[in-house]
């Protein structure tokens, strides 16, 4: 493992727990942390550097939450890759998508969020970081997503939403991103970016996204 990465990695975490400690200790905030927050989760898995593929989503669920009945507290990578070992919705989804694209490399993949933080939904999310605002918790973020899509290095980023692709592609300027009702997609850095449109869990269009990842993934493996 690329001791360097790994030591960036291990540094933005300690950034991420100071920051989340420091706001979480403040007794004006224990209200809106009891009533929003349901903890802190980085990747969903190993940490594999230039991976094919990384996933990126808004923010972690309650799934945690709902069957510990405690707060996520998962700084460190995982050691197995979530999308395989369990059967929940966007898991059994994502499965599907890379059958239909004919890509078994699911195993290799890595998956982060656009922000750490647990909610149970995305008003939650919404009202959790409303509240933070002076303490820079937007920008914070953005320095902490891009770092880690500079500390793995991956090929193809697929974003799990549109909102995803957004908050993704915000940093960028003068880029030419195609647009439909189905799937975003732009090229950035030598990375192919790919949004695709969601209801919940459940990924829309699912036929024309996984043409789209196909012809992407044939590219980086040409």
């Amino acid at each position: 493992m690329n001791s360097k990465k790994l030591s960036e990695y291990e540094l933005l975490t300690k950034q991420v727990k100071e920051f989340v400690n420091d706001i979480e200790n403040k007794s004006e905030f224990h209200k809106i942390f009891k009533r929003y927050y349901r903890g802190i989760q980085i990747l969903y898995g190993p940490l594999i550097f230039q991976p094919e593929i990384l996933f990126i989503g808004i923010n972690p669920g309650a799934g945690y939450f709902n069957e510990k009945k405690e707060n996520v507290k998962r700084y460190n990578p995982l050691k197995n890759f979530e999308y395989i070992h369990f059967n929940y919705l966007l898991a059994r989804q994502t499965r599907e998508l890379f059958k239909m694209a004919n890509i078994k490399s699911l195993n290799s993949c890595v998956k982060t969020n656009c922000f750490f933080f647990s909610t149970k939904n995305k008003s939650d999310l919404d009202n959790f970081l409303s509240n933070f605002k002076e303490q820079e918790i937007y920008k914070k973020s953005a320095i902490w997503r891009h770092k880690l899509i500079e500390i793995i290095e991956p090929q193809i980023i697929i974003c799990e939403g549109f909102s995803a692709f957004e908050w993704v592609t915000k940093k960028y300027t003068n880029i030419e991103i195609e647009r439909n009702d189905k799937f975003l997609y732009v090229e950035v850095d030598n990375i192919k970016i790919i949004g695709y449109k969601r209801r919940m869990s459940l990924i829309l269009h699912n036929e024309e996204v996984s043409k789209v990842l196909k012809a992407a993934y044939n590219r980086v493996n040409s």
